[in-house]
């Protein structure tokens, strides 16, 4: 997978292929989902953190999102959003962060016992 969106951003993105440039169809089919690049950034998160954990044994207390030191939904409520949809865009976004933080939970289990999430 992560193999189709290297070749994906080869092709579309660092180098703009045209439309006949070779193997543009074929690479086009493997087109990213969010499902695709979520599993992707898990999978480098995972790895990361076990090389920092568990090889280089400096054990950090790390989240994947960054806490906002502002009020990132500022100003949203101007042409975006209607300001009653704060909250619920706020909940998204705590439930988001929570998800990706948990990325990293479990790396040296797996790491030892070879399997992977």
């Amino acid at each position: 997978m992560i193999d189709e969106i290297v070749k994906w951003s080869h092709t579309f993105l660092a180098h703009a292929a045209g439309p006949a440039s070779p193997n543009r169809d074929a690479i086009a089919k493997a087109a990213p989902t969010v499902d695709k690049i979520t599993t992707t950034i898990k999978c480098f998160v995972r790895v990361a953190g076990a090389v920092t954990n568990c090889i280089l044994r400096r054990f950090e207390s790390a989240v994947l999102v960054p806490v906002p030191q502002f009020n990132q939904f500022e100003k949203l409520d101007k042409a975006l959003m209607a300001t009653n949809d704060a909250d619920l865009v706020r909940v998204h976004w705590d439930r988001f962060a929570e998800e990706r933080n948990t990325y990293l939970q479990g790396i040296e289990s797996a790491l030892i016992s070879g399997t992977h999430t």
